[in-house]
């Protein structure tokens, strides 16, 4: 016989966390053991209640969110298994919440059938994002990346920052200002910037300065 998964849902509201306890408590092999809607509550109750999969919102009442609720109970037990049911479609959202060792995310409006399903990919162990998650990461594949410079470009850049001209990088790195004046604009021209104040936001913002 296979076991029967034990489910808890952390929601602010009790609308959806009744909806989905009927929904799920009708699901073979799926029952509902618990609700919180707070981070504080939902925290106790999983510990003492060691459910199989715990749904999560991103918004929970006052205090801690969803995510840093999943941070805090994943630092305690890294083997605790969580699926986020959210009406959250941002895709910079998604990905942290995947790379914080979320299992699966699923949203709010979409067909019962995937946060369902996903229950039952996360308990076995992978990781499941439903259609509409999986077509917001993959229109948004790339986008929030930030561009790569080459090694010389990322030099050029730095000293450009730091008030040398293009003079000055020359003799500092022992090439033409021709060739400095080029890799300027193949700088500019990949990070979609147009001044040295861009720049230096740019170097700052991914850790450079």
């Amino acid at each position: 016989m296979n076991k029967t998964l034990k489910v808890f849902i952390v929601d602010d509201h009790d609308a959806i966390i009744d909806g989905l306890s009927l929904n799920l408590d009708n699901e073979s092999g799926i029952k509902v053991i618990g609700s919180a809607k707070s981070s504080e509550e939902a925290i106790a109750r999983i510990l003492t209640t060691k459910p199989d999969v715990v749904v999560m919102d991103h918004v929970l009442k006052g205090g801690p969110s969803g995510l840093e609720t999943s941070k805090h109970l994943l630092a305690i037990n890294p083997d605790f298994i969580i699926l986020f049911f959210t009406i959250e479609e941002s895709a910079h959202v998604i990905k942290e919440t995947l790379a914080l060792g979320v299992k699966g995310y699923v949203l709010k409006g979409e067909d019962r059938e995937y946060y369902t399903r996903g229950i039952r990919e996360v308990a076995k162990g992978m990781v499941y994002k439903s259609p509409e998650v999986e077509k917001i990461l993959l229109e948004n594949e790339g986008i929030e990346k930030p561009p790569i410079l080459t090694e010389r470009e990322l030099e050029i850049a730095i000293l450009l920052a730091k008030g040398f001209t293009r003079k000055d990088i020359a003799a500092a790195l022992f090439i033409s200002e021709n060739t400095v004046s080029s890799h300027i604009k193949n700088i500019y021209s990949k990070l979609d910037i147009h001044n040295v104040a861009e720049l230096i936001a740019w170097l700052r913002d991914n850790g450079h300065i």
